[in-house]
């Protein structure tokens, strides 16, 4: 797998989000990544198709930085993405 079919920065609703794998571990530990490393919080998420077709969507204030937020995804490595995926998938 590559990182994209974990973790897509996209313009959604005119907001600026993150789209996650539908997997609520691996969820959770990109949400406190994201907040714990690199100080990103969101204002608020769904959950799309939640019977593990679809994903998690994190949406950001209009304040955040695209390239702040893409800078944090890069920083998060794949081989962790998918050993998190494969303990629960």
């Amino acid at each position: 797998m590559d990182k994209s079919t974990f973790l897509k920065v996209e313009i959604f609703d005119e907001k600026l989000t993150l789209r996650v794998i539908d997997d609520d571990e691996t969820f959770d530990f990109v949400e406190d990544t994201l907040v714990e490393e690199h100080d990103l919080e969101h204002e608020f998420d769904s959950r799309e198709n939640p019977d593990h077709s679809g994903h998690h969507r994190l949406y950001y204030p209009r304040n955040t930085s695209r390239t702040n937020l893409l800078s944090a995804v890069d920083a998060i490595e794949l081989s962790e993405l998918e050993q998190i995926w494969r303990l629960n998938n």
